[in-house]
């Protein structure tokens, strides 16, 4: 690996699409990760509610001080 991400930098649209590639390039090198129809779909689904609503998704900051507030 060449370098390392900053993912403070990134969108929370950028690490959703950043999550599904990782997902999708350990699903095609790995034979032991079994995903299934639903679990794709679903990420399909998401991604497309993304590219449509990109202010829909929140930062990392954002999602931790909402999970702070949870206690």
């Amino acid at each position: 690996m060449s370098e390392l991400l900053d993912l403070e930098t990134l969108t929370a649209g950028d690490k959703v699409v950043l999550a599904a590639q990782l997902f999708n390039e350990a699903t095609a090198e790995s034979e032991g990760i079994e995903v299934s129809s639903e679990v794709l779909a679903a990420i399909e689904e998401r991604l497309t509610h993304l590219d449509e609503n990109p202010e829909s998704g929140m930062s990392w900051e954002e999602v931790k001080k909402s999970l702070k507030h949870e206690d």
